[in-house]
This record gives C-alpha cells, sequence and structure tokens, in this order.
C-alpha cells in the first residue's frame, strides 16, 4: 500500500506476507564493495528478525539490511543489523540499540573490501574488520522481507543499493537532506550506577543518540547531587549522536547513602532525562606516599646532588638536613639540592584532603672535609651582630654579618682547623674584601682539618656586596704565603654592585689551598668573575656555575679587548672541574701569566662546560690555554658559540700543553687548535664536528 514517505511516497508492510520482489539483474550483483540503506518505520515492536532488504541466493542471502535481530544476533537486543556473506562466511555488524516506533530512522550499511560498518540517521554506530569478495548470488531481491520471511511491519521509502561504500559526509549528507521535514528527537542514557568513597570523585559517561530530524546543540546539567558534592562535564553541549563525561566530585563532608541523580540535556524544543544512583560510603584514610630520597645516603667526596619524589600526585615535600622531624614550616623541596657536608636528611609528604607521609631518612657523610651538619658559628637574618660568640655557636642567637662570625674563629694560622661558619637563607650585602675589611681570614691545617664558611644546606644565600666595595665580593689575600686549607661553598655571589666576584692573591703574593665549590655566580660585571694571581697554587674550582651580566672591563688590568672573564686564572697547580660556564661574550677560561710567560704551570681544566657565548665582535675561546708549561685541558663540553669565538686554543707560550678527549660542536670559529709558537702540544681523542673549522 502506497503512503506519505520520508519522500515522496513510502510503502507499508502488513508484516504477514507483503513485501516487494525484484528479479535477479547485473545491477543487483555486489562483488567486492557496497552501500545498502532505506528508511524505515516499525509500527509494531518486534522480538524478531524483519528484513529491510535481502539479497537472496538459492538457500540463504548474500547481503542485507533488517529492522530488527532476533535470538543469538546483537546481543538479543532486537536492535538493526546488517551483514553480507563474505569469501563463504557470513559478517554481521549490528546497532548499539533498538530503533523508535512509529518514527523515521534512517538504516545504512557500508562495506569497501577492509571494513564493514553500519550507521543509524547517518551517525557511524560499529565498524568492524572485513576483507574479501561477496559470495555471488542469482536469487530475487526483497525488500521487507528475506528468503527466510521475515516480513517487516511498517513503512518502507528510498531503498538504495550502491555498487561501492559511501563515504560518512555523503550519508550524513543524504540523511540532512530527508531530515529537515522530521521533527528533531533523541534519547539519552548514561553508563551505570555509582559508588565512590567521601572525599573522592567518579565518573559517568552521558550519551546521547539521535533519533529523529537534523541534529542540534543540546546542554547538559545534573540535579540530586548530596551536600558537599558537585558535577562537571566535559563537555558541557554537545550535538546527538555524541557523549559526554560526567565528573562527580565529594568532599569529606558529604554524608553517606544511595541518592538518584538526575542528568538532564535540553535543546531544540526537547529535553530529556536519565538517572542513576549514587552510592556515597565513608571516606578512606588518604595518605600521601613516603618520598623517596635518590641517592638514599651514604658517603661522598666534595659533594652530592640530592633529590626528593613523592609517588602522590600534587603534594608539596618538606625536608631538614639536621637530622629533626619535617614540618610544613621546614623547607620546601622545588629541585636537585647540593650537600656538601655530612647530613642527616629527612623528607615527609604533604597534601590537602591526605594525612602526611611517614618520614623518608638519608645519611650522608662527606669523607673528605668529615665536616658536619653542626657549624661552629651561625650567621642569620635573625641574628645580631651584638650576640656573643658563644652565642652564635647557637642558630637561635646568629651573627648578623658573616664577617662577625669569622672574627669568632681566630686569626692565627690554622685557628680555623675543622671549624665551620654556616650562613642562613638571605642577602648579605656586606664584602669580604680583605683590602677594605683589613680582617685575616680563617684557615685551617689540612684537607683533614679545613675552615669551612659555607651556606645553609638547602637555603638562597647571597652576598652582594654594596657599591664602593673596592671593586670585589670577596678578595683573600691575608694571611700571606700560607696554606689556607680553607673551603667556601653553596653561595650565590651577585656582582650588580661590584667590579668583580672572587679573587686569590694580590700583585706581589698569594695563598695556596682554597677550595671555591658549587657557588653561582650572576651579574658578572667590570671585572673578572674569578680570579687567581700568579703566586697562588693549588687553589681548586669546583662545580661552580658562571653566567649573567655584561663582562665589560671598567676596572684598570682587567684584561685586552674591554671584556672581563669568567675566568682568568694565572697560578700553578690549579684544578677547574665540573664548572658551567655560558652567556660570556669573549674568553671562558683565560690562562694567562702577563707578567711571566713561564709561570702558570701544571693545570688541570677538566669536566666544564661552556656553552652559548661569543657574543662580542672578536669573539673568543671558551678554554685559552696560552702560558706556562704542563697545562692540560680534558674531558670537557663546548658548545654553541657565535662570533669569531673558538672552542679550545693552546696558544704561543704555552709548552708541553695539551687538549684530549673534548667534545666541541656548533661553534662558529674554529673548535680546536694549536698556534705555531706553543711547543709539544699535543691534541688527540677529541670530538670536533659542526664547526666553522673543526680544527687548525
Amino acid at each position: 500500500m502506497w503512503t506519505a514517505g520520508i519522500a515522496g511516497n513510502a510503502l507499508y508492510f502488513d508484516g504477514i506476507g507483503s513485501n516487494v520482489t525484484v528479479l535477479d539483474s547485473n545491477s543487483l550483483d555486489l562483488s567486492n564493495s557496497f552501500t545498502l540503506s532505506a528508511w524505515v518505520i516499525p509500527t509494531v515492536a518486534q522480538n524478531n528478525f524483519t528484513a529491510a532488504l535481502s539479497k537472496n541466493s538459492a538457500s540463504d542471502h548474500v547481503y542485507f539490511l533488517y529492522a530488527t535481530s532476533g535470538s543469538g544476533y546483537c546481543g538479543g537486543s532486537g536492535s538493526p543489523f546488517a551483514g553480507a556473506n563474505i569469501t563463504g562466511v557470513q559478517e554481521v555488524i549490528c546497532s548499539s540499540s533498538g530503533l523508535p516506533l512509529n518514527t523515521w530512522s534512517y538504516l545504512t550499511s557500508t562495506y569497501d573490501g577492509s571494513n564493514l560498518k553500519f550507521y543509524v540517521n547517518g551517525s557511524l554506530s560499529q565498524s568492524i574488520p572485513s576483507n574479501g569478495a561477496i559470495d555471488p548470488s542469482t536469487g530475487t531481491l526483497q525488500i521487507g522481507a528475506s528468503f527466510f520471511g521475515e516480513y517487516f511491519n511498517g513503512f518502507i521509502d528510498e531503498v538504495r543499493i550502491y555498487n561501492r561504500a559511501l563515504t560518512d559526509t555523503e550519508i550524513q549528507t543524504i540523511y540532512q537532506q530527508a531530515a529537515v521535514t522530521l521533527p528533531f528527537d533523541y534519547s539519552i542514557s548514561n553508563s551505570g550506577n555509582l559508588s565512590v568513597n567521601a572525599g573522592s570523585s567518579v565518573t559517568d559517561t552521558i550519551s546521547t543518540i539521535l533519533v529523529s530530524g537534523v541534529s542540534r546543540a543540546v546542554s547538559f546539567s545534573v540535579s540530586g547531587l548530596p551536600s558537599g558534592a558537585t558535577g562537571s562535564f566535559s563537555s558541557t553541549s554537545c550535538s546527538p549522536s555524541c557523549s559526554t563525561v560526567l565528573t562527580v566530585r565529594t568532599s569529606g563532608s558529604t554524608p553517606t547513602g544511595s541518592f538518584p541523580i538526575t542528568v538532564s540535556a535540553t535543546g531544540g524544543g526537547v529535553t530529556k532525562t536519565t538517572a542513576f544512583t549514587l552510592s556515597v560510603s565513608t571516606a578512606v584514610a588518604l595518605v600521601v606516599a613516603t618520598p623517596t630520597i635518590t641517592p638514599n645516603g651514604g658517603s661522598f667526596s666534595s659533594s652530592v646532588s640530592v633529590s626528593l619524589q613523592s609517588a602522590t600526585s600534587g603534594s608539596a615535600i618538606y625536608y631538614t638536613t639536621d637530622g629533626s622531624t619535617p614540618t610544613q614550616s621546614s623547607s620546601l623541596y622545588t629541585g636537585a639540592m647540593t650537600i656538601t657536608s655530612s647530613a642527616t636528611v629527612n623528607a615527609k609528604a604533604f597534601k590537602s584532603g591526605y594525612n602526611p607521609s611517614a618520614v623518608a631518612s638519608a645519611s650522608f657523610t662527606n669523607t673528605i672535609t668529615g665536616t658536619s651538619s653542626t657549624a661552629s658559628y651561625y650567621v642569620g637574618k635573625n641574628g645580631s651582630d651584638s650576640n656573643s660568640c658563644t652565642q652564635a655557636r647557637s642558630s637561635n642567637t646568629p651573627k648578623l654579618t658573616i664577617n662577625a662570625a669569622l672574627a669568632c674563629i681566630g686569626t692565627s694560622l690554622g685557628a680555623g682547623a675543622n671549624q665551620i661558619v654556616e650562613v642562613a637563607a638571605g642577602v648579605y650585602t656586606e664584602t669580604l674584601n680583605q683590602a677594605v675589611t683589613g680582617q685575616t681570614f680563617p684557615t685551617g691545617t689540612s684537607w683533614s682539618a679545613p675552615f669551612t664558611l659555607q651556606a645553609k644546606v638547602g637555603d638562597q644565600v647571597t652576598i652582594r656586596a654594596g657599591g664602593g666595595a673596592g671593586g670585589f665580593n670577596m678578595y683573600l689575600f691575608l694571611p700571606t704565603s700560607a696554606n689556607w686549607f680553607v673551603i667556601i661553598q653553596g653561595f650565590i655571589f651577585d656582582g650588580i654592585n661590584t667590579g668583580g666576584q672572587f679573587e686569590v692573591g694580590s700583585c706581589c703574593d698569594s695563598p695556596s689551598f682554597i677550595r671555591f665549590q658549587n657557588n653561582e655566580l650572576i651579574n658578572n660585571m667590570a671585572y673578572h668573575s674569578i680570579f687567581v694571581s700568579r703566586y697562588a697554587s693549588n687553589i681548586e674550582i669546583l662545580n661552580n656555575k658562571i653566567h649573567g651580566g655584561v663582562f665589560t672591563c671598567t676596572l684598570p688590568n682587567c684584561g685586552g679587548n674591554g671584556f672581563t672573564y669568567p675566568m682568568y686564572v694565572s697560578g700553578n697547580n690549579l684544578l677547574i672541574e665540573g664548572n658551567e660556564v655560558y652567556g660570556f661574550p669573549s674568553f671562558g677560561i683565560h690562562m694567562y701569566n702577563a707578567f711571566n710567560f713561564t709561570e702558570a704551570h701544571n693545570n688541570i681544566v677538566r669536566k666544564n662546560i661552556f656553552h652559548d657565548y661569543g657574543i662580542s665582535t672578536n669573539g673568543g675561546v671558551a678554554i685559552l690555554l696560552s702560558s706556562g708549561a704542563n697545562n692540560t685541558a680534558y674531558n670537557n663540553l663546548i658548545y654553541n658559540a657565535t662570533a669569531n669565538s673558538e672552542g679550545i686554543r693552546i696558544w704561543d707560550g704555552c709548552n708541553n700543553c695539551s687538549a684530549y678527549s673534548n667534545t666541541i660542536y656548533n661553534v662558529a670559529g674554529v673548535g680546536l687548535a694549536a698556534t705555531g709558537g706553543a711547543n709539544n702540544s699535543i691534541l688527540k681523542n677529541n670530538i670536533s664536528f659542526s664547526n666553522g673549522t673543526d680544527t687548525a
């Protein structure tokens, strides 16, 4: 019976025996691909098979499109399905839900030789991999029935069969063209009931399926949440068919029990709801994971980098280095810290809504210095120089200035043996320039009994002398001609107000055995950052970082070409190791004795990193060995230099000097060179590449 259809007229099928039969033809004998589609209106609820179209064989059907399914198919849901016999095997693909009654639905199935797909109302419902040829058939094509009967009850319109697979866009376009005459409708569902412990969160997927008409945007809302609970959607609106994720967050105060929750979707003049039950249980006490300390204690020489980590995301770690139990008033961990003295590191993690972690502990021992975390005298911003030296032995009553604490040690040679002055966090605007203070620096007696001036582990301690401080933050030369055995470690030297940062030795004399380590030199301005005079020996410059500032010479006798250098060294038996130097315009290490080319002997430059330098027009050299004898540079890394800069150069006047096992790359000038006037130079086992000239 003809009646009004989705486009023009449609046929009514009584579900008893009415169907349309089309004789076989070549155009219906599909082989490698197809598209099957039809608009259908089921008018009676079905729990068995009803065919929209079926191409039959002598005993079966070879491709088919069904409005409803029966037992054994599609999980018994009664949903529409389609399929084909491909290389002798029947492949079936189902929709996720049944069709609504008395409403037009557009069913489509495609096969492209690789995938079998099923669409409802222009939206992809399912796709499965499949390949092979469609079985041949000389049987009839039936509309509203199949070889097995399976009569459809309702209306069918716009039956189409293509010998190719239409694209998603083509299918959606066909649907939209016809659906404009249909009222907008959709269904909504959720993924099931939820259970959660108070103080935690849980999610539910909210899905919408376009039932009829052209898709329009719908907005989501939730109601029925218990007190202390909130709900949010991953997408507050979408156009069916689509989905969003509802996250329900509860607090510790959310009451226990079962609560009916309703999710509403509203759009296009249509509101739909879906409901589920939220079950809230008593809050479970959550505990932050105990931090891990890496390395977990042990012995070290010079220094050790220590990192902390908790497996609980979003937790904050607080730590101490004196063996006490950390609280949230202790030092906050923000990154790897460097320990230079023996210490017991305790760490504890905290997070809002959680119980704090247990305390993690690790003990570290400095085997060289034998220092401990207990200082001899303390300096802090909570102190006063009117506190006596006896009072300054407690961190609760420290000296206010570093010079005041140094004065407590004594001036006789070796008076500082095994003594430590520890400086707490803060900016100290005083100079340690002996030419200004006239104060003799404390000394030790050996590397087993040194004097140590150190920043408190984990604290940021800055030495920033005021303007007119004699040109240096720290200038050491008293007592002269002596073996000091002094360690200076852990500070930030800020040269914004001064010329130089750290100088050892005067024009005519110098101390020896000083270890300058684990410091950072910033705002390097009008003189060399580190200067070691020609009379100095056995000076160790270890694991420092030097960067920032203009490096522009404004003081007398600071070098050539108008620039200052991160390190200008003229002494003997020096060890320069593990430093990172960058952002300088000219030379990085300038090893040179302008007074006598025969000095500056037996110095070692190793394991340093120089990068991103040479901003001056004339360029510079990361490591210049230019006077003395038996100086060696090895295992250094040098990269990224501009202008006419070079990596390593052995210059006239440096005899029996060598450079080996260094890596140099991306240097605009020469990577590695030895000048003819440098006698018996050795260059071996270096890696030099991607430079202006790799070797010369």
